[in-house]
């Protein structure tokens, strides 16, 4: 992976580490803050909001994922399976409702980190060894 595509492929999973931790505080921070300000809780309990969040999240752990042939290594593609499913679950599947917090906050866990694994590989991988001084005696 050139240095390039490698720079490009850590933006996009910061990007989506950064939608992974945006949904950890919409899901544990804000409920706070709607207890404090009752009048926006309406932001909370739409619908929109989680799906929306979902359907932002789920190209971009793709892509990164994709970009930075992440979904080589053998817990890569568990972790966004896993990460991805519950998010979109949680999000469309109404029979879910009652567990949504806690199908969103493991699912942007496990995206997250899937994301900090994927940013560590390159660096890992692409280093080459340190080579021994063996002009001087």
């Amino acid at each position: 992976m050139s240095a390039t595509s490698s720079r490009a492929a850590r933006t996009f999973d910061a990007l989506a580490m950064g939608l992974s931790a945006l949904c950890l505080v919409h899901c544990l921070v804000l409920p706070l803050a709607f207890a404090a300000l009752p009048f926006l809780g309406a932001f909370n309990d739409n619908p929109l909001v989680h799906q929306g969040l979902a359907l932002l999240a789920a190209p971009v752990s793709l892509y990164a994922l994709g970009r930075s042939g992440g979904w080589k290594r053998p817990l890569r593609p568990i972790l966004a399976l896993t990460g991805l499913g519950l998010l979109l679950s949680a999000a469309f599947w109404p029979p879910f409702h009652d567990y949504e917090t806690l199908m969103s906050v493991v699912g942007a866990g496990a995206l997250a980190v899937l994301h900090a694994l994927n940013m560590r590989w390159p660096h890992i991988h692409n280093a080459s060894p340190v080579k021994a001084d063996t002009s001087r005696p």
